[in-house]
């Protein structure tokens, strides 16, 4: 995932938060008028036997540094 983002022209660092292992990124992207921007995005994920869940964050929960409490306390009940 890091070199893909990398290799298209964004930037990504993996990170520890709240909940768990995750990538904080920034994409570039093409708006709906044809403008160049950066998009910050999130990467989180969990697993456990026989199952993997991956979540993408946009937003001001993808904000590096952010403290949304819903993206930053992610988790599955059981766990």
């Amino acid at each position: 995932m890091l070199a893909r983002v990398r290799r298209n022209g964004g930037t990504a660092e993996e990170f520890i938060g709240r909940s768990g292992p995750g990538v904080q990124a920034r994409v570039p992207v093409v708006t709906s008028e044809g403008a160049n921007k950066v998009q910050d995005v999130r990467f989180v994920g969990l697993d456990g036997p026989g199952w993997l869940l991956r979540g993408t964050i946009t937003g001001t929960g993808a904000v590096p540094g952010s403290t949304d409490a819903w993206s930053c306390g992610m988790r599955l009940v059981g766990r």
